[in-house]
């Protein structure tokens, strides 16, 4: 029993000679660069031990900014690490540590401060001399930093078919940037992840501080079926200045930019160009004449798809540039199916015009007046009416064109006067179809008195209200000679 507590003195003893009054952790060695960049990252060396050789256990070091070597609370953190344990009599290894120098640390002379057993964790001899300071000067960096100042890019594009990106590279740090490049992917996200796919790599050339280059190029978007899970919808174009880092750069997080995309599916898209429609005075049988329109356009397949069947187009005369039930339809055209990317069908047809104009008192069937009537009228055109087409724009398949002389007739119009009026006999509503500046008068037979009295700037075809007028005979006169009977029932 003595022994055992002999041997149990003895460990206790042992023990506290390890870790008791005489532990004493300091820093042995500290080193820093004398001249930090703000923004930049700095290497530190340090070692530790204590200063009676004693025995210390793992503690942690921490290193502070200070504008003196005394820490206060105002000093700024840069990082710490771990100090390693000590067995009895040695000294640590000699350790590094990676520390950054905020970016808006105002430049000046500072000390970095090497701080072990930071956390009290040690009973020291001394607490007072845990702490190291190395002077240093924090200056401006005088790297370089590239941003994507701007982007360019359609807000929307086609599986399968090209686009026209452009962007703007700048450096805004203080030194001139090496040569680098900057690339380009499709991405389901605002950043590069392991599913993007790069459209584009291209070289960018040294830019000088505050400079910036801006450039453009065409790239292929991929089509639907080629990718896994898709590019049709919502989609983002990441552009990416110094990927593989080949620039050191005071801001190594701020390269990438990035704008919204939606890619749409192939299709079909008709529409119709190159619209003509004349109205002429012609013969059409031996020794007869009537009143004729041609009408002459181009379908274009303007889409990124074959059309991929024969479609229907109509064409109506109407009265203004609006479809309705009373327009008349002129034609019905099949139109092949058309190639993508332009690939087009000429159409050009001619008809006699059939629309009465009355004849005795107050009317005229004269061709040249049936003629000028013609031309209150415009053509409309109407494209795959079917709906037989699966298109990129379903808008844009009607179209209206108005109607005008033949270049063969063009002496013809300015020569006779083009005032016309319908129906005869009339009830509420008199039509007038008149010339520029044309100025119409329509007098009272019974008393020779002026019931309307009315000026025309632009040719048309107008209404007038004649609900007022008792029934009779009047009589309609322009500026230009023109004299016409109207009745009124």
């Amino acid at each position: 029993m003595k022994n055992q507590f002999t041997l149990l003195l003895t460990l206790l003893l042992s023990t506290s000679s390890i870790f008791a009054q005489d532990v004493d952790v300091t820093v042995s060695t500290s080193n820093v660069n004398p001249i930090i960049k703000a923004g930049e990252y700095t290497l530190l060396s340090w070692s530790v031990k204590s200063r009676n050789n004693t025995a210390t256990e793992e503690n942690k070091i921490k290193f502070y900014l200070s504008q003196d070597s005394v820490l206060n609370d105002e000093d700024l953190f840069l990082g710490g690490s771990v100090a390693p344990e000590l067995i009895e009599g040695s000294e640590s290894q000699i350790h590094y540590t990676w520390i950054q120098i905020p970016s808006n640390v105002t430049t000046g002379n500072y000390n970095v401060l090497f701080y072990v057993d930071a956390d009290n964790e040690i009973a020291e001899v001394s607490e007072s001399d845990n702490i190291k300071a190395e002077f240093v000067e924090v200056a401006p960096s005088l790297k370089s930093d590239l941003v994507v100042a701007s982007t360019d890019l359609p807000l929307v594009g086609t599986e399968g078919n090209q686009i026209e990106i452009g962007w703007t590279v700048r450096n805004q740090g203080l030194a001139i940037s090496s040569p680098t490049s900057l690339s380009v992917y499709l991405s389901e996200t605002p950043e590069i992840t392991a599913t993007s796919i790069k459209l584009l790599e291209t070289n960018v050339i040294t830019i000088n501080s505050g400079a910036h280059i801006a450039d453009e190029a065409i790239v292929t978007l991929p089509s639907d079926s080629s990718i896994d899970g898709g590019v049709v919808g919502k989609r983002y174009i990441v552009f990416d200045v110094d990927e593989n880092g080949d620039v050191r750069e005071s801001n190594e997080t701020n390269n990438m930019d990035f704008k919204r995309v939606t890619i749409e599916r192939t299709a079909a898209d008709l529409v119709s160009t190159s619209q003509i429609a004349y109205g002429s005075i012609d013969y059409y049988a031996p020794h007869a004449k009537d009143v004729f329109y041609n009408v002459q356009f181009t379908v274009e397949n303007q889409g990124t798809d074959n059309s991929g069947t024969v479609s229907v187009a109509k064409c109506y005369l109407s009265i203004d540039d609006q479809l309705d039930d009373n327009d008349q339809l002129i034609r019905t055209i099949n139109i092949p199916d058309l190639n993508a990317n332009g690939e087009t069908y000429e159409v050009d047809f001619s008809d006699r015009w059939d629309h009465y104009v009355p004849s005795g008192p107050g009317g005229s069937s004269s061709l040249e007046d049936k003629l000028y009537l013609l031309y209150n009228y415009k053509v409309i055109i109407v494209l795959d009416v079917q709906d037989s087409i699966t298109e990129s724009n379903e808008d844009n398949n009607t179209s209206s064109h108005a109607i005008t002389t033949e270049p063969s007739q063009q002496g013809f119009r300015t020569s006779e006067s083009r005032t016309t009026a319908f129906p005869v006999p009339a009830e509420d509503v008199l039509n007038v179809s008149v010339a520029n500046n044309t100025t119409i008068t329509l007098y009272d037979t019974s008393n020779g008195a002026v019931v309307i009295d009315k000026a025309f700037t632009k040719a048309g075809q107008y209404r007038i209200d004649t609900t007022s007028l008792k029934r009779g005979i009047y009589i309609l006169k322009d500026n230009k000679g023109k004299e016409i009977s109207i009745v009124k029932e």
